[in-house]
């Protein structure tokens, strides 16, 4: 590149005339200084062209780096290389955790719950004791109060009890007798005017509902009726409460 340069200079130079050392010098001279300027105006012009070329070449030579990078980036994907960063493409999370992992506090989705196992229905003395606790403070009530009574025995058969074997679990019952519906006379004393003796009369008829079936009222005699509330158990007894209701 300074070669160039140094070439450009002496070709402007080798244009100039030559001095003459004779009279007649004067005029040549006063030409000669009357051109110098121009020369020297051509000089300034060659060497700025001279740094012109060398900015082009400059120029070039960032170009052709530029080139060769964008080649190299080219190059990097067919190699297999890794990106620039380092970053492996598929690399798992900074902290470790399992790119679909449940999180640690996820509770496993609830099982669906099993059929629930009905109770187990009580017979004889465990029933009796149920049965107790239930109708303890009760009465039935009618004109003149009276407990309940429980009752717990042998029997045979299945399906409703008859009216005639119902009987049999009052001494002080007699006649033929009527059957009343179980659910009909718990409704009744559900309803009851005393809030705390209502519930009392509901939780003795679920104690009743869930160990006894064929459940029914039976009704014996007149004034002083007989009332005896009764049901089958699951082990073949006849079991319930009983009471008096006066109707006069």
């Amino acid at each position: 590149m300074r070669t160039l340069k140094t070439w450009t200079i002496l070709t402007a130079l080798a244009v100039l005339p030559a001095c003459d050392d004779g009279g007649g010098g004067g005029a040549d001279a006063a030409a000669a200084g009357d051109a110098a300027p121009a020369d020297g105006a051509a000089l300034d012009g060659a060497i700025a062209d001279a740094a012109a070329l060398d900015g082009a070449i400059a120029d070039g030579a960032a170009l052709d780096g530029a080139i060769a990078d964008a080649a190299a980036l080219d190059a990097a994907p067919a190699d297999g290389a890794a990106p620039a960063d380092g970053a492996a493409p598929d690399a798992a999370p900074a902290d470790g955790a399992a790119p679909d992992a449940a999180p640690a506090d996820a509770a496993a989705p609830d099982a669906a719950p099993a059929d629930a196992a009905p109770a187990a229905r009580l017979c004889g003395a465990g029933l009796g004791h149920a049965l107790d606790a239930a109708a303890d403070g009760l009465f039935y009530p009618s004109e003149s109060d009276y407990p309940f009574v429980v009752v717990v025995a042998a029997a045979e058969g299945a399906g409703p009890i008859p009216a005639d074997v119902a009987r049999a679990f009052d001494p002080e019952a007699a006649g033929d007798g009527e059957v009343r519906d179980f659910a009909a006379l718990f409704d009744r004393l559900a309803a009851y005017d005393d809030p705390a003796i209502a519930a009392r009369y509901v939780a003795l008829r679920a104690v009743l509902e869930a160990h006894l079936t064929d459940l029914a009222v039976y009704r014996f005699n007149e004034i002083e009726v007989r009332v005896l509330i009764l049901g089958r158990t699951a082990c073949g007894e006849i079991a319930g409460v009983t009471s008096v209701s006066i109707e006069t």
